[in-house]
């Protein structure tokens, strides 16, 4: 819990005077100390007198020195902390969640009129890149035909054209399966994890999920041992949303591309009434 600072508390006006009132009602002589054992209040008290602790979800920030009155100032102390560490999560949770819409945005501007599911797989792992920590990612597409994913775009990956996964093979094959997104550190310790060239020690891996089905998967992954977040999948996972609407529509139009295509060589043979 270092991002809450029990001196910066304690220096906020509003807890000081507070402080100040509650300890002058009280008759009571008290020391507060930091986690560091710093003095915060006070000064040092006799070694025989007894300690309170100053704590949030079992974490100690701190403690309170004096007589049985002094256990009133530890608890008041505990619940500030605690009101000011939810204050901070709940304003961190705000600016991520402003982070994930600014990043929809963004994305969507950028891919919403692309119909190349490569410059689109492309655009999404510059993305993710520029956004999370990573020494190698890609995109990979469901080959009905050979019931395996198969790369359309990649980083950090050497041929990656002929690397092949099979259905529930691989941490990407089952997150094709489950269609849930993952965050795995130490993928070493995952039996699905299959080893390949390149060194990798974090994972995340997002389904490219649509209403009607699920087109594949975007992995990003890190060699060294770094810690992947919550906040981390979010991310990942938002990109997945956005590039899996913008490849279905991308494929859609390759379909109906292929479909005039045929209709134009059949034409040159046919009569036009028996082509429509």
């Amino acid at each position: 819990m270092k991002s809450l600072s029990l001196k910066r508390l304690v220096q906020k006006k509003e807890v000081h005077v507070l402080l100040q009132d509650t300890i002058l009602s009280l008759g009571v002589s008290i020391t507060i100390q930091d986690e560091d054992r710093q003095w915060i209040w006070g000064t040092p008290l006799e070694l025989s007198q007894p300690e309170y602790p100053i704590q949030v979800s079992g974490k100690i920030l701190g403690w309170v020195g004096g007589d049985r009155k002094a256990t009133a100032i530890a608890s008041l102390l505990s619940y500030l902390a605690k009101q000011e560490l939810e204050k901070k999560t709940l304003a961190n949770e705000t600016l991520e969640r402003y982070k994930e819409i600014n990043l929809l945005y963004e994305i969507s501007g950028k891919i919403s009129t692309c119909l190349d599911v490569q410059a689109i797989a492309n655009l999404v792992l510059d993305e993710a890149r520029r956004l999370i920590a990573a020494t190698s990612g890609s995109l990979m597409l469901f080959n009905e035909e050979s019931q395996s994913l198969q790369i359309v775009a990649a980083f950090g990956i050497d041929s990656p054209s002929k690397m092949l996964m099979k259905l529930g093979e691989g941490i990407a094959g089952n997150v094709l399966l489950s269609e849930n997104a993952e965050v795995v550190n130490g993928v070493q310790y995952d039996s699905r994890f299959l080893p390949g060239p390149h060194p990798v020690h974090s994972l995340i891996c997002a389904p490219l999920k649509t209403q009607s089905r699920v087109l594949g998967t975007i992995n990003i992954s890190h060699a060294d041992p770094i810690q992947y977040t919550a906040a981390d999948l979010k991310l990942v996972t938002a990109l997945a949303s956005q590039a899996a609407s913008a490849i279905e529509n991308a494929l859609l139009h390759e379909y109906k591309l292929k479909e005039e295509r045929i209709k134009s060589k059949l034409e040159r043979y046919l009569a036009p009434q028996i082509v429509k």
